[in-house]
């Protein structure tokens, strides 16, 4: 458990975990704050600090139980589009605030264990609070909710606009990606755990499958804290020791999660997730079916996250584009069932697209269609029925993507 120091504690504040005493009983959970009459017993009591099963949030904790149990109730009376985008994007910023904590949490474990005494690099400190069975249990959650609001989550990371801006003049304003303090790394990390579970769904996975994989995902690009943003958030040559530093994360993300004791197959899809099928990948030049299925699913997820999105040496290219280049699968470098799974889950033209279809009208990709990608599902935009239209060879077809609002 993380310890805190009562007087640094703001007056007010969420743990994501029980609070104790120093003496082991529970001062707080997480719907209670610690407030200014905890402090000042506790400070009357001569406690100098408290310990935390969880870690500090910036607000009152999203109350997942509740936000299933109102989805499940929404089964009778379902809400509309909007309704269920907003409800998607609010789980959205819960996510990313989630993993900034988590990504907060292992930097600084690290930063404050650089000596480690000729031990492996990457390790944590002890009493770092990072706990597999916590991270396990919280994913088994999320887990419930990407696979209820895959399509809607989908739509929110495709979103281009700013706070308050609609794309369309119908989709809500609330739903643009919340920014964090290290956008790259939080942006990335729970795209890539978004994918990853959509995947994992379409593959059938059980709930032990799908847990595993999302914490793996939420973790397998955690060797990059030891390497500074600079080196690789740059549009300049890398050095070779850079490049050697950057080829080296995976074996240090294995590193601190064999420090914390997190199960082997994890530890293997964090080490693993830059292997490709025909052995050019990192580090260990594996080849197809020497590689984790974890570490396949993880590999064309999060390549899929990077090609559509920007970085200071590249723009970012459209997710119809990225999928076609994820396709093309130049030397095989990728599993084709996890290809599959992501084509399958997205459509070729992905969840959230802007399309124009064949009778001259715009429309967004709203779901991917099971049985064809090519054929997805839309809404045509500006009118007052916007059911859901089945795209079709036959019938209704998309011709080409279309310009956002506000594109030429």
């Amino acid at each position: 458990m993380a310890k805190y120091k009562c007087r640094d504690i703001p007056e007010g504040s969420y743990f994501s975990g029980a609070v104790y005493a120093d003496n082991g009983f529970i001062i707080a959970s997480p719907e209670i704050p610690v407030d200014e009459n905890i402090k000042k017993l506790l400070l009357r009591w001569e406690f100098r600090e408290m310990s935390a099963e969880g870690y500090l949030l910036d607000g009152p904790p999203m109350d997942l139980l509740s936000f299933l149990e109102e989805a499940d109730a929404d089964d009778s009376d379902p809400p509309n589009d909007d309704e269920r985008i907003i409800r998607a994007a609010e789980f959205y910023t819960f996510l990313s605030k989630f993993t900034e904590k988590l990504l907060d949490k292992i930097s600084s474990s690290l930063s404050a264990g650089q000596d480690n005494g000729g031990q492996p690099p990457g390790l944590v400190r002890d009493d770092a609070g990072i706990s597999y069975q916590e991270l396990a249990d919280k994913m088994r959650e999320f887990c419930r909710i990407i696979l209820r609001e895959g399509r809607y989550l989908l739509r929110i990371m495709q979103y281009k606009g700013t706070p308050g801006e609609g794309t369309d003049g119908r989709e809500p304003d609330r739903i643009a990606p919340p920014s964090t303090k290290n956008d790259y790394q939080v942006s990335h990390t729970v795209k890539s755990v978004i994918l990853s579970v959509v995947m994992g769904g379409y593959l059938k996975f059980n709930d032990t499958q799908l847990v595993e994989l999302g914490v793996a995902a939420l973790i397998h690009e955690s060797g990059m804290l030891h390497i500074p943003p600079d080196t690789y958030l740059t549009d300049k040559p890398l050095t070779r020791e850079e490049r050697r530093a950057i080829l080296s994360h995976p074996i240090l993300g294995f590193n601190m999660l064999q420090s914390l004791n997190f199960p082997q197959n994890i530890r293997l899809a964090v080490l693993e997730h830059h292997e490709r099928e025909n052995g050019s990948g990192y580090p260990q030049r594996l080849t197809g079916p020497k590689i984790g299925l974890y570490a396949k699913i993880i590999a064309v997820a999060c390549s899929f996250e990077a090609i559509t999105a920007a970085r200071p040496y590249k723009d970012a290219r459209d997710g119809h584009l990225g999928i076609l280049d994820l396709l093309k699968n130049e030397g095989g470098r990728y599993d084709d069932m996890a290809l599959r799974a992501l084509i399958y889950s997205l459509s070729i033209y992905p969840i959230g697209s802007y399309v124009l279809l064949s009778d001259g009208r715009k429309a967004q990709v709203v779901d991917a269609s099971p049985n064809e990608p090519r054929y997805p599902i839309v809404r045509i935009l500006g009118e007052s029925d916007d059911a859901p239209v089945k795209t079709s060879p036959a019938g209704l077809r998309i011709v080409r993507l279309a310009p956002e609002k506000g594109e030429a």
